[in-house]
């Protein structure tokens, strides 16, 4: 009896061994795939080797499923990797959307690696049509500037590029392959891959003007109105509601031969043209001078509003992702006397990407 026992007692050991080594392929439906996410930034405008202005800290991928299959009681998750070039993931058997871009932002837990410029938010019924980046909203005072229309004035957004891939597809081999690298049964090099190519998803606008006697001028506040607050990286449409961006046209620079005329510059990304309901889009001028003129430091004197130009075309004429704003020729009145300032005293410094309280 003590001998039927024992081996009675060897068999179930035996068979408990060989049920959690060598699963059945079918019970992997109820585990989950581990698989490589690898992230290749060359031909975002983005290099996770020299990256001075901190627009790839790191990379995120946001899995969204389909045929209404839940992810932790959601019906997406967002994947952080501390590596911009990527990390692991594990997916369950079945069918998601896949997004990959720089940095991370988490709208239901308000954490991010992007500055405050800027934000993603869904809608949960139907995320993969509705993921958004939008614009924050700009804080500081915009009343010189004319608003008839009251836009929501806002931030530029901080770099976004983004891979998108519409179907991905986790079956039960993939699972089974999981758990058999997890057991040491094959070599990890089996290990399913994905590969992710993110491109630049905003626009980079450029704006120059030409400024006759710019040598009376310290600083150049400005405002872009009737552009689009948001882009979709699934879609790829720019959407409202339409909305305004206040910058500065900080990088100066004389005309060859002169030291009272030249150009003045900024550069900063933008959302592009509005995919639908397009509107005029203008941008004003908004000059501070190096001494008084009509008894103001500013011009247009108050309670003139500031210097407007109509850059719709140009503005919906993108080149690419490239978006360039000219403004031809702007004069300023000349100070004399008292008021005129060298114009070396004036060093209106670097061209910057950021908007600057005004």
């Amino acid at each position: 009896m003590k001998q039927i026992t024992t081996h009675l007692l060897l068999l179930i050991t035996c068979a408990l061994t060989a049920t959690s080594c060598y699963r059945p392929l079918e019970e992997s439906f109820f585990e989950s795939a581990r698989l490589i996410v690898e992230v290749d930034w060359s031909r975002s405008g983005l290099n996770p080797d020299s990256d001075p202005e901190g627009n790839l800290y790191s990379s995120s991928i946001w899995i969204i499923a389909r045929d209404d299959q839940q992810l932790h009681g959601k019906s997406y998750m967002i994947v952080p990797f501390q590596n911009p070039r990527g990390g692991e993931i594990e997916l369950p058997v079945g069918r998601y959307s896949l997004v990959v871009h720089n940095n991370y932002c988490d709208p239901d837990q308000h954490v991010s690696d992007f500055s405050s410029h800027v934000a993603f938010a869904l809608d949960g019924e139907n995320p993969c049509e509705t993921l958004g980046y939008y614009a924050r909203s700009y804080t500081g005072g915009i009343s010189r500037f004319a608003n008839p229309q009251g836009l929501r004035p806002i931030l530029p957004p901080d770099a976004l590029s983004c891979w998108y891939q519409e179907e991905f597809e986790v079956t039960p081999g993939m699972v089974a392959t999981s758990i058999r690298i997890d057991q040491g049964l094959v070599d990890a090099g089996q290990r399913h891959v994905i590969r992710a190519t993110p491109v630049q998803t905003l626009y980079t606008c450029h704006v120059v003007a030409h400024v006759k006697n710019i040598s009376c001028a310290s600083a150049c506040r400005a405002f872009l109105s009737g552009i689009g607050s948001m882009i979709a990286p699934v879609t790829n449409r720019t959407s409202g509601p339409a909305a305004g961006c206040p910058f500065m046209m900080n990088s100066r620079k004389f005309d060859a031969g002169s030291s009272t005329d030249g150009t003045i510059e900024a550069t900063f990304f933008t959302f592009g043209p509005l995919t639908a309901e397009a509107q005029p889009v203008t941008l004003q001028l908004d000059f501070t001078l190096t001494g008084e003129y009509d008894g103001s430091l500013l011009y247009p004197t108050p309670p003139q509003t500031p210097l407007s130009f109509d850059v719709t075309q140009q503005y919906n004429s993108p080149d690419g992702r490239q978006i360039t704003l000219v403004i031809d020729c702007v004069d300023l009145p000349r100070l004399i006397g008292k008021d005129m300032f060298d114009v070396v005293v004036d060093d209106w410094g670097d061209e910057q990407k950021t908007v600057i309280d005004m």
